[in-house]
Order: C-alpha cells, then structure tokens, then sequence
C-alpha cells in the first residue's frame, strides 16, 4: 500500500479555497505544523489525523492516501452491487451497515447503502427511507472522493429530492428541486410534483412549459446531430429522414392555423437540409428546401406577433416571439447562418442563399407569397 498523507492535506485544503493560515485557524494548531505536515517534514498524530478526516469530510484511509489491493472493502461493494440487483435488499443492508462503522466516511459505500435503504423505502417502509436520506446527506458531502464520471452532485441531491417525495413530504422534495434546477434542469420534476401530488396546478404550468420549450430545443439538436453523423457517412437518405422527422414531430404541436413559436425551429431543419444536399452536389434539391425555409421565415415574421400562437397544450404565451430563441424572427436567423459561413469559405453556398434571397424578395413584393403555411411547405 501507498501512503499520501502530505499530498492529500495540501489538496484538500486547496479544494476547500482554503489558506495555509486559516486551516490551523480551524484545528487550533500553529501555521509551522500545517505547513510541515503538507511537506512531509512531520506527521500529525493519529488524533489529529482523525481531525483532519472529519474536518475534509473523507475516511481516514482516503485521507491517508492508501491503495488497497483486493481489500475487504471492494469486495463488500462489489457483493452489495449484486446483493441489489438481486434485489436482497435485507442482506444487503445488513452488510453494508456492518460495514459502515468501519468506514464512516467512505463515499461509495456510503452512496451503495443509501441507495438500498431507499429501494426498500419505495415500498412504503418510511424508517428506511429516512435512513436513506440521512446517508444520502452525507454522501453529498463526501462527493469530493467520487471517481464515478457518471455520477454527478446534481444526481445525489435529486435523488434526495425524490427520497421526500416516498416520505410524503412534496414540499421539501420541491424545495431541493429547485435549489437543484441548474439551467432549468428540473423543471418537469417540479411541474409534476406541483401537479400530480400537490395539487397546484396553475403555479406547475410555467414549469411545465419551460421543460416542453427545452424538450423541443435539444430533441432538435439531436436529430439535426444524427443527420450530421449520416451527411458525414455520407447516408443522404438517412440524413434527409432525420430532419423529416423532426419536422413532423414538430408539426403535431402546432395549431390547426396560423404560425406558431416552434416554426422557428423548422426554419432551421430546413435550410439545414438545403446545406446537406448542396453540399452533396444536388442542387436542385438544396435549393428546393432553402426556398421553403426561406418562404417560412418571410411569412412567419410578415405575421403579427399578437398572431402568433402558442403551442397546443399551453396556457398563455412564453416569453418573448418564439418558442427557440434564435432571434428577432425567422429571416434574421437565416442571415445570421448565412453570415457564419462566409463568401470566401463557402462561396456556393452564400451564392444560393443570396438568390433564394432574391426570389423570394420578388415574390413578397408581387404578393406570390400568398399565406404560406408549414402544411404548404410538402413536409
């Protein structure tokens, strides 16, 4: 085994945003020890190590820096993730505690067992539930020993959230929800919460919308995403597939007439269509979606914007004109991607779009526009 005591107290205390200075402020020792102990010129005694342990809020062997080959502890995590899939719940428990008052401040351990007592909570067995979320909370403040890359902070404390919801307690699972809802993150948890369970409906409703308004934006980066990866392989058809299907899927939340603020998002598949084709050397076929996305945006900003309409199954309207916030309205972002690629890059391209352009300046000004309409568009 591997001992880095000194490495790890300086690490910690940097961790923590921490001066040499205030960390023997904290543990009543002069500025000369800390700075030995972090040398390696001294070691603290074994109280002080035990100090130190709590204070970082790591196990002593994490604390140490030991490396343990085949311990007893891998091995009893590794029989606890099987013991759970199992769903033995009960011997589990039983040997993760057991366990536990060896090593209090193991992180995955700590996680494992809250985990099981939560699983056996779900079953309506509150006293494991509660125990489960006093594990929890301390799982969070040992997270700094995770190694897991899939395992966030932002998990632990929704999973603590959702532990209030098994114990009937919605407004603290709420509370955390939203001291947890990092760049809106949670607010389809919240909605639901607010809804299902407290009944509250017309404060869950802007929830509710924000989670659609972010469901439709990264469903749409997604599939404009698998097209890339199909154009890249050279699959045109699968590529083409993939924005026809968002079209459609955006289509069945818009109204039977009038523009709607995920037309925006259409505007955008479909001129991303016309770069994929032109690039692949069918012009005809570019030029046909680049004329549609720029018929749409026309139209779309022609509209009045008291006339456009939110999307079936809202109440109200979101703020500002459209649902993907990309702009002042459709033809300004078709200017936008036109100038992000610039005439010396991609001169067929900009050649295209200023042509699309044109014409469609023409057929605004001979009123040939006409009320164009995402059901006109042949998608």
């Amino acid at each position: 085994m591997e001992g880095k005591l000194a490495e790890n107290i300086r690490a910690l205390r940097k961790e923590k945003k921490m001066t040499q200075e205030q960390l023997a402020e904290c543990l009543d020792v002069t500025v000369g020890a800390v700075s030995k102990w972090e040398s390696g010129a001294t070691t603290p005694d074994l109280s002080m190590i035990m100090e130190l342990a709590h204070f970082f809020a790591v196990s002593v062997d994490a604390l140490l820096g030991y490396q343990w080959q085949n311990s007893s502890l891998e091995q009893t995590l590794e029989r606890l993730k099987k013991l759970r899939q199992q769903r033995n719940y009960q011997q589990a428990i039983q040997l993760g505690e057991k366990e536990l008052r060896r090593y209090p401040n193991h992180f995955q351990l700590v996680y494992q067992l809250a985990m099981l007592h939560l699983d056996v909570g779900a079953e309506n067995d509150k006293s494991h539930v509660y125990r489960g979320q006093e594990l929890l909370c301390h799982a969070i403040e040992l997270f700094s020993q995770n190694t897991d890359p899939e395992l966030s902070l932002w998990t632990l404390k929704n999973k603590l959230g959702d532990s209030y919801l098994y114990s009937r307690q919605p407004e603290q699972a709420v509370k955390i929800y939203r001291e947890n809802n990092v760049n809106g993150i949670n607010n389809a948890r919240i909605a639901q919460a607010l809804s299902d369970i407290m009944k509250r409906h017309e404060e869950a409703m802007p929830y509710a919308q924000k989670a659609f308004r972010q469901l439709t934006e990264e469903l749409s980066e997604t599939m404009v995403a698998l097209a890339s990866i199909y154009y890249g392989k050279m699959q045109l058809e699968e590529a083409g597939e993939c924005m026809r299907w968002m079209i459609s899927t955006l289509e069945t939340v818009r109204p039977d007439n009038g523009f709607c603020e995920t037309d925006i998002a259409v505007i955008t598949i479909l001129s991303s269509l016309g770069e994929f084709f032109l690039d692949a050397g069918d012009r005809e076929r570019a030029k046909e979606y680049l004329l549609k996305a720029h018929r749409l945006a026309r139209a779309y900003d022609m509209t009045p914007i008291e006339q456009v309409v939110t999307c079936r199954f809202f109440e109200g309207r979101l703020e500002g004109r459209h649902l993907l916030d990309y702009g002042a309205g459709g033809t300004e972002y078709l200017k936008t991607r036109l100038h992000r690629d610039t005439r010396e890059e991609q001169p067929e391209l900009y050649e295209m779009f200023e042509e699309v352009s044109r014409q469609v300046d023409e057929e605004v000004k001979a009123g040939a526009l006409g009320e164009y309409t995402l059901g006109r568009s042949g998608e």
